[in-house]
């Protein structure tokens, strides 16, 4: 029969019953575990004798992939990469983020990877790719999920995004280790849970403002106890994206963790934080500028640094500045706002029905919603309080 890549779908990971070896003409076949596990092979000539070669598993390996290896395995043994000619773990990955991540992934996206790697990068087998045993890859794993369990996850899924781009290119044959599911190593990031109370959010805020960190980190973290938003959103502001007379302030697409842009309304408080950053920063095109020339925004170590500052002193349990959006919208909710209003001030993606037919942004909703938060926290914080302070144009912490 011949193998599709509907017939695949339709089969993988799901119970199965049917016949274990299916062929599709020029050596190409799979095998099906009764699981649904689909792993491609090739018969092919070996020194006068038929011989059976794993190319590897599916959806890892795409039909279309499995197609093209096949081919190259059946030319003959010129046309496979040799193990002793293939590059280190780490080689591959460098050449990947080099040729692939920084030209064709977001910058959110090129920093993830970059964190993720930086600390477990060195640590990666130092052999040829195919001189590596699933021992050794278990190991390797083994030992990052001791030290960090919620990244273990990530290096996996990161290395096989390298490795199918490699494999694509035909400079790697199929790793042992693609066969692995992110599941099967490590521990999943813990979801979290930290509502902050009022009195914690105006405590941070105080002591943000009482910090020695220069006025744009400062004013990034009040953004976030404001608006919820993320703290990629607020650090990568751009001038161009507040429009002072629609009074909107638009996340571009290529920054927002949706892939969309998000329109939150320019509040009373917003106004003014943000017209604090832009006397501290005149020349830029970032509202919040790291050093240099301003063409490039605050680096992310610089607001980490701060919050790590903080977070030792003020003698509250752990917090994160991420927990300012789980606490807006729990807060909200209490006093009577509706879901579908504080999930777009968050920024996330509807559920269901409204995902397809609803696309408002609920600006006013949003803009009554904001307010509401902002006088809890004035409130709490005293009602003298203005969010425009003296400018201090340091950027360190």
């Amino acid at each position: 029969m011949a193998i599709t890549d509907s017939w695949l779908r339709g089969v993988n990971g799901k119970p199965y019953s049917g016949q274990s070896e299916v062929t599709d003409g020029d050596g190409l076949g799979i095998r099906v575990s009764p699981k649904g596990l689909i792993t491609f092979q090739v018969r092919h000539m070996r020194d006068g004798k038929q011989v059976r070669t794993t190319i590897g598993r599916y959806p890892a390996v795409t039909l279309r992939d499995a197609r093209i290896k096949a081919a190259e395995i059946k030319a003959g043994p010129e046309q496979i990469v040799k193990t002793s000619e293939e590059p280190t773990p780490a080689a591959l990955f460098e050449e990947w983020f080099e040729k692939y991540v920084m030209r064709e992934c977001r910058e959110g996206t090129q920093k993830n990877y970059r964190y993720t790697f930086s600390s477990v990068k060195n640590r990666l087998p130092d052999k040829p790719l195919n001189q590596i045993s699933m021992d050794m890859w278990l190991s390797y794993f083994d030992a990052i999920s001791k030290r960090a369990p919620g990244v273990t996850r990530s290096v996996i899924t990161g290395l096989k995004a390298c490795f199918n781009w490699h494999i694509r290119r035909g400079t790697i044959n199929v790793p042992n280790m693609m066969s692995l599911r992110a599941r099967d190593v490590g521990a999943p990031a813990k979801t979290g849970h930290r509502v902050l109370t009022v009195a914690e959010v105006a405590k941070i805020w105080r002591a943000i403002e009482a910090s020695r960190a220069g006025t744009g980190n400062k004013v990034i973290h009040l953004l976030c106890l404001v608006y919820g938003c993320r703290l990629s959103e607020a650090r990568m502001l751009k001038r161009q994206d507040l429009d002072f007379e629609s009074m909107v302030w638009t996340v571009p697409a290529e920054i927002s963790k949706t892939g969309k842009p998000i329109r939150r309304p320019i509040t009373s408080v917003g106004k003014q934080l943000f017209e604090r950053a832009g006397m501290a920063s005149v020349d830029s095109v970032y509202l919040f500028p790291g050093q240099g020339e301003g063409n490039r925004p605050l680096e992310i170590h610089s607001c980490n640094r701060l919050v790590s500052r903080l977070r030792s002193n003020l003698g509250i349990p752990h917090w994160r500045i991420h927990d300012a959006r789980r606490t807006l919208s729990t807060r909200l909710s209490e006093l009577g706002v509706s879901p579908h209003v504080t999930e777009t001030m968050l920024g996330h993606a509807l559920l269901g029905v409204m995902s397809v037919y609803n696309k408002h942004d609920w600006l006013e909703d949003q803009r009554a919603a904001y307010e509401l938060w902002w006088s809890v926290l004035q409130r709490e914080l005293g009602v003298a309080v203005s969010p425009v302070m003296a400018i201090n144009p340091r950027h360190d912490v």
